[in-house]
């Protein structure tokens, strides 16, 4: 599960500099790779789903517009694949703090 960790880690990274449409779609990959790698409590899968949740809020819209602009309206239909990328990024956080969560109490 490490190396699968590493993975999601790399396409993260990698979609940081993708422009747009490629970028939150490898984004989303990643973020499904990250979902089977966070059943072992992976700290790689865990740093993916923060560097492709900056890359998604924060990034992605700046890449788009101008300062003085409302970004999401001019994201147009992008803005749905931001969306439902963001959702696979904090369905993966829940996964793995549930999962973390199952760990220590067995630990107990």
């Amino acid at each position: 599960m490490i190396a699968l960790g590493i993975v999601t880690l790399v396409f993260s990274i990698v979609s940081l500099g993708v422009p747009l449409f490629l970028g939150a779609l490898i984004s989303a990959l990643s973020g499904f790779i990250a979902l089977w790698a966070c059943k072992k409590s992976n700290y790689y899968a865990l740093a993916t789903m923060i560097i492709n949740m900056v890359n998604l809020m924060l990034l992605t819209p700046q890449k788009v517009a101008p300062d003085n602009i409302d970004r999401w309206t001019l994201l147009g239909p992008l803005k749905y694949i931001l969306l439902f990328a963001l959702l696979v990024q904090i369905i993966a956080i829940v996964v793995y703090i549930n999962n973390a969560l199952k760990r220590k109490l067995i630990e107990a």
